[in-house]
């Protein structure tokens, strides 16, 4: 088949975890099928070599120089229309026609994440949602604060959960990564019988990438600050887990990996055992040489590249169940769960006091990984999907 891909994210360098979804889904693709990528530039725009290396596996390669989250509009209109205002303001027609023309001739197109799903209506192909993701948005409404933010999260999500519902109805197929989005997809009113589960994976060769002597104080949380939910989580394992720890082990030390951006860390600036490293060129080397792989998180939605790579590798898990979410973890057998303060340090204590434990959890970890969550089975799912799409007999 002949697959259009327009994508959120240039997928390389992989830099986050959508970067990681969205690079080998297509590696999957195109083992089978004919690819043509249009992807924008972000995070960042990829070098000249980023995107040869995209293109030994994509038959054509196009990078739109611009962020899809920058508005090319006026926010003015989003108030007076069911569409969420943040959609509105993003929306470009130029990529639209875009879409429409390299889509024209392609046999199923494919939007990765929602950014790129919605240029999708109307083609002339069947198209796929990849990774609808509601959760993320309905978590924000349920946590506000005050009177009035409460109301305008609300709103945000009414009208969020009215656009996802229709995007759904207008694709073939739709895909998320747990059951649990399964779930609030069907609560918002989406057709059962065109969402499938397609969950986060691991590389294989991790379950085999040597494993450093563990640093036997060093905890890891590999995530970038610029997300929110991975800030939220950081402040409080600072503010309310770090100290709980390091009062039994005060020669403990905490690692966060990922871009910090703009975020403003002073707060933090000469705190004792803290370090932010910024983005590494191979997270798995500081992933693979700690003691503990901390996931802290308490909102978001999806399911957690950063667990099932800390398991590939061997590194033993201490998560919030929220951070665990959707991931088929027993606590105490893959991972050991927490989610109040003195319960997330008690766990990372226990591992770093009981090597036992520790190596216990590391060997069910990378077992339960190869067993479910590498991209080679996931990458074959994906693929089922996107093939009993491309037969559809629907065409705009």
């Amino acid at each position: 088949m002949n697959v259009f891909a327009l994508s959120t994210w240039s997928p390389y360098p992989l830099v986050n975890g959508s970067t990681l979804r969205v690079y080998h889904l297509l590696r999957a693709l195109a083992a089978r099928h004919a690819v043509d990528l249009v992807a924008f530039s972000a995070p960042g725009a990829p070098t000249a070599a980023e995107v040869a290396h995209l293109r030994e596996f994509c038959r054509a390669v196009t990078i739109l120089p611009r962020s899809p989250f920058e508005p090319v509009a006026s926010t003015v209109n989003g108030l007076l229309t069911m569409t969420p205002r943040s959609l509105v303001a993003t929306d470009d027609p130029e990529v639209r026609a875009l879409v429409a023309s390299r889509a024209a001739t392609a046999d199923v197109a494919v939007g990765f994440a929602l950014s790129a799903a919605r240029y999708l209506t109307g083609v002339a192909c069947p198209a796929v949602f990849e990774d609808a993701e509601p959760r993320q948005i309905e978590g924000l409404a349920a946590q506000a604060g005050s009177r009035s933010q409460r109301l305008r999260r609300r709103l945000t999500w009414w009208k969020h959960a009215r656009y996802l519902r229709r995007l759904a109805h207008q694709m073939a197929a739709v895909t998320v990564v747990s059951e649990q989005e399964r779930e609030s997809m069907v609560r918002l009113g989406a057709d059962a019988s065109r969402l499938h589960v397609v969950p986060n994976g691991a590389d294989a060769a991790d379950l085999t990438h040597p494993r450093p002597a563990a640093a036997p104080a060093r905890l890891v949380y590999p995530g970038a600050v610029t997300y929110r939910p991975n800030l939220e989580a950081v402040a409080w394992l600072l503010a309310e887990v770090l100290p709980h720890v390091q009062a039994v082990r005060p020669d403990v030390e905490l690692w966060v990996t990922g871009d910090t951006g703009r975020v403003d860390l002073e707060q933090w600036a000469g705190r004792t055992g803290v370090r932010f490293t910024g983005r590494l060129p191979d997270v798995r080397d500081a992933v693979g040489a700690a003691a503990v792989a901390v996931v802290p998180l308490r909102t978001g939605g999806g399911t957690r590249l950063k667990i099932l790579e800390a398991l590939a590798l061997g590194t033993p898990v201490v998560s919030t169940r929220k951070g665990a979410e959707g991931l088929a973890v027993s606590d105490g057998e893959h991972v050991l769960l927490g989610d109040d303060p003195a319960a997330f340090a008690a766990a990372v204590l226990r591992v770093l006091a009981e090597p036992g434990l520790a190596a216990r959890l590391s060997a069910a970890g990378r077992a339960l990984v190869a067993r479910h969550y590498t991209w080679d089975a996931i990458g074959r799912q994906f693929l089922d999907v996107l093939e009993a799409a491309g037969r559809s007999p629907e065409r705009h």
